[in-house]
């Protein structure tokens, strides 16, 4: 799409009245807290054999020293290959030849021992890891991003299902996308609403275009949007849905959650407190609230 331009953004709490954000800009060179997930517990995957040229090309320009990367591998175990380190040419080559190291050994041993397709499967905590992931990179200042080579397939969690990651997500503001070869034919594929739900996407590519799909990706955060909006002190605690529009478009909007303080009813009701003396700008809020999916 061309720039949008900032006064036609609306915004909508709780599907309440449209209102015009009090400032927008592009994100840019913002910082990025981002974290890699590498699912190696995918037979035969295409994407990890050049996994590791992409990831380190991420240095190459489009990240850059204000920026962080964390790196983990999924096996039947979470390795955690590196903590938010710069992502420097050097330093991601290490990481990602320690987050790569029990897959290449079982490439080098592969014709000798048979891994039956059923184990491998049953050995896929994706869920579980996604969660654990998304927890730490909470911690993490700047923009959250959460980056999955995986085919989006889980069994075996425990921890997590697919609903508690994407909710955990979106309050803890991580943008989750996946890098995948193909997309599921389920149309309810819970990674795909994963992504869509926490302001991510999924993404496709093969052996020789993952390092471009990796560029793009970081290129497609750089161009996101930032909106500033008053709060209102009708804000009550618990979940809340933020609906983007943009005037004269039928553009699909994915937005990453954001949390912030409610007004203290104390502090209220206070006859010392000031309260704003134009009270129309604060958004309204609607009557629709959040409902969760069935547990399973």
């Amino acid at each position: 799409m061309n720039p949008v331009q900032p006064a036609q953004f609306r915004l909508s709490l709780d599907s309440g009245p449209a209102f015009q954000p009090t400032h927008v800009r592009m994100e840019g060179d913002d910082p990025i807290s981002m974290a890699i997930l590498i699912d190696t517990m995918v037979p035969k995957s295409q994407l990890l054999r050049q996994v590791q040229e992409a990831v380190t090309g991420l240095a190459r320009g489009s990240l850059g020293p204000q920026d962080r990367v964390s790196i983990y591998a999924m096996g039947c175990d979470l390795t955690l290959a590196a903590d938010q380190i710069t992502p420097d040419a050097k330093s991601l080559e290490n990481a990602m030849k320690t987050a790569m190291a029990a897959w290449a050994i079982r490439q080098r041993t592969a014709p000798r021992v048979t891994v039956s397709d059923a184990h491998t499967r049953s050995c896929k905590p994706l869920w579980d890891a996604l969660s654990y992931v998304t927890e730490k990179l909470h911690q993490q200042p700047g923009r959250r991003v959460l980056i999955t080579i995986s085919d989006g397939a889980d069994s075996g969690s425990t921890k997590a299902t697919w609903w508690t990651v994407q909710k955990r997500a979106q309050i803890e503001s991580v943008a989750i996308f996946g890098v995948l070869t193909k997309g599921s034919e389920d149309p309810e594929d819970p990674f795909d609403s994963i992504c869509e739900l926490t302001g991510g996407a999924e993404l496709f590519a093969t052996q020789e275009t993952l390092d471009q799909r990796l560029q793009e990706l970081v290129t497609m955060v750089r161009h996101r949007y930032i909106l500033e909006f008053p709060r209102s002190d009708d804000f009550k605690p618990g979940h809340h849905s933020i609906a983007v529009s943009i005037l004269k478009s039928k553009a699909y909007i994915r937005t990453t959650g954001v949390t912030f303080r409610v007004a203290d009813p104390k502090v209220l009701v206070d006859p010392t407190t000031v309260h704003p003396a134009d009270e129309v700008e604060a958004p309204k809020l609607g009557t629709r609230r959040v409902l969760p999916p069935p547990p399973n």
